[in-house]
């Protein structure tokens, strides 16, 4: 029996081995499964194993082979797809350019794009800011609202509580209501009146600013007028010269006697000159005659009775019918004399009106140094004063209404006001200050009185009194319109 079963079994066993071995010959050629002559797992043998998992082994590595080759070949061709892609795109846009040329349209978009962008985005920006204004209002009433009924509920609370844990009776509770009616009474007045001086302080703030607009304007208005007197005076010196140069060459012919009356084609020529001199210097002196006269006035050292210089050489420069060269010498003399002596005139006032300026400046700024250092001491004062533990009730008060307002830690009441104008006036300097602003000194005064009035004269000798009025009622007029405005 055991032999049998051991023939039986090894004969068998040569022909499952062969079996194998062809099907696995044949899996190599190409067979895709395998499939054994017998179909019970009790004859298969490790060996049949191993065989099997090495043929599964290599169908693997085969088919991993061919996926990273089909895998390479895909991301090739994907690379040159994309490539002939990017071509064909710039071939396409580089067409779309040359039609447009051709059809005469615009060579890029983006410029229309971007105008109807930057027109979309300053309404945006317009539209925000309109939102956020309003958005920002109805945060603030909200807060408002907020706070009253936190503080409402608060209260309530508060009642309720008292009630439950103490069992106050109504006349306590009557009590504690007015209490906290008078308490509540307390906060609004502190909030208005605080709200109040902030308007204060508003107005006052916008006068400031328009004072010192005011006064920026005066400064450049003062220093075109400078600008003026000093194109005026480099006239008035070319002039001068001009008439040095005529008395020089004039000194040189007086060797030789010229007859004016027989030679009136000389004469018409000078008479000429004369007059469009004139002509010129009246239309600069009227031009400029009321930003003089206003320098005149700020520095307090004008004469506004006092003529122009170009009137007064018009006046003096008309020689008579029968003048001899000597006296036409000496009259050119006398006109550069004058001429000098109005130009020294006009520099002392200038001069006067910038130390003035300079002075009142001076002053301004010592004031308002004086005034922050009071209010900086009273400051310091609050301070001390908030930190004393009597007046903690206040401060509480006080803090609660800054708190519903928004308001700063230190703030002015009227008795800090009234404290910071004792300090500044306590110091004498302020006073001294505001005594020379509202009372001039009587020296400047008689310094004015002491100045010579420069005056003009006829050729003959004689003051022209008649002219000299008119044009002080001329500038008196043009002075007052100006002040109007």
């Amino acid at each position: 029996m055991n032999s049998k079963f051991t023939g039986d079994h090894g004969s068998s066993s040569p022909t499952h081995s062969g079996n194998h071995l062809g099907e696995s010959s044949h899996k190599k050629k190409g067979r895709s499964n395998y499939e054994p002559s017998y179909k019970g797992e009790q004859d298969w043998r490790p060996a049949d194993y191993k065989l099997l998992a090495d043929d599964e082994e290599e169908k693997l590595r085969k088919q991993k082979e061919i996926n990273s080759k089909l895998n390479d070949d895909f991301k090739r061709r994907q690379a040159r797809y994309l490539k002939r892609e990017q071509e064909y795109r710039r071939h396409i846009e580089d067409l779309q350019r040359e039609l447009r040329i051709r059809l005469g349209y615009e060579v890029d978009a983006t410029d229309k794009n971007f105008k109807v962008i930057q027109a979309l985005r300053d309404e945006l920006h317009s539209n925000i800011d309109g939102i956020q204004d309003k958005i920002q209002n109805l945060k603030e009433e909200q807060e408002n609202d907020i706070v009253r009924k936190f503080t409402v509920n608060k209260l309530k609370v508060e009642i309720e509580n008292s009630k439950n844990t103490k069992g106050m009776s109504k006349e306590e509770l009557k009590d504690r209501e007015n209490q906290l009616n008078q308490h509540l009474e307390v906060i609004t007045n502190i909030a208005q009146r605080i709200e109040n001086e902030n308007r204060t302080l508003m107005k006052k703030n916008s006068e400031l600013r328009k004072e010192y607009q005011n006064q920026e304007n005066d400064r450049e208005l003062l220093l075109k007028q400078l600008v003026m007197l000093k194109k005026e005076n480099g006239k008035i010196k070319e002039e001068i010269d001009y008439y040095d140069k005529i008395i020089e060459e004039k000194k040189e012919d007086d060797g030789e006697q010229i007859d004016l009356d027989r030679s009136p084609s000389k004469s018409s020529m000078s008479k000429k000159k004369g007059k469009n001199l004139m002509n010129s210097r009246k239309k600069n002196s009227k031009r400029n005659i009321t930003n003089a006269e206003s320098l005149r006035q700020s520095s307090g050292m004008g004469h506004i009775g006092q003529k122009t210089i170009g009137e007064n050489f018009a006046a003096s420069f008309g020689p008579g019918p029968q003048e001899s060269e000597e006296d036409k010498i000496h009259r050119y003399e006398r006109i550069i004399e004058k001429l000098k002596k109005n130009l020294e005139f006009e520099r002392k006032n200038l001069k006067g009106a910038r130390n003035q300026y300079q002075s009142e400046m001076n002053m301004k700024t010592e004031l308002e140094e004086m005034l922050k250092e009071c209010v900086q001491q009273v400051q310091k004062e609050i301070k001390k004063r908030n930190r004393d533990p009597k007046t903690a009730a206040i401060n509480k008060i006080q803090k609660k209404g800054k708190k519903l307002n928004a308001i700063d830690n230190i703030e002015f009441t009227d008795h800090d006001r009234d404290r910071v104008i004792e300090l500044l006036l306590s110091q004498e300097r302020v006073l001294h200050l505001l005594y020379e602003k509202t009372f001039p000194s009587d020296e400047k005064q008689e310094v004015q009185e002491e100045e010579p009035v420069i005056r003009d004269e006829d050729p003959e000798g004689g003051f022209e009194e008649e002219d000299q009025e008119e044009n002080e009622e001329e500038n008196i007029e043009e002075i007052s319109k100006k002040q109007e405005l």
